[in-house]
């Protein structure tokens, strides 16, 4: 009998932590150095989910660009929007969300490394 993979299959999807991603979104809004550490690991295109991707994307433009200010959903909002993202990143609602689903951005380290 011949052994089935659906390795190559066009309808294989490719593998994701959706939830990991958010809570690694929801770190960075918790606290701003969270993105210190997995600025080298991370990149936009690591992430799954579309939405994840634009609002990983602001983040780093909004850290390289504010010095001290918050990422939070009030400048990513305000990111987006200036970029015309918005409605790519999920809209208000979504990035609200994010920030208000995570208690800690403790194991974000970890959680980097889970995407990945």
């Amino acid at each position: 009998m011949e052994e089935y993979s659906n390795q190559n299959s066009p309808m294989r999807q490719q593998p994701s932590a959706v939830e990991v991603e958010r809570a690694v979104l929801g770190a960075v809004m918790l606290e701003r150095t969270a993105l210190d550490k997995v600025a080298d690991t991370l990149q936009p295109e690591c992430f799954y989910d579309k939405r994840n991707q634009v609002i990983f994307e602001a983040m780093i433009s909004l850290y390289q660009s504010s010095g001290s200010e918050p990422i939070d959903s009030v400048s990513l909002f305000e990111e987006l929007k200036k970029n015309n993202k918005l409605e790519a990143s999920g809209g208000a609602v979504y990035i609200s969300k994010l920030g208000s689903d995570i208690s800690s951005a403790a194991n974000v380290e970890y959680h980097s490394k889970v995407i990945l």
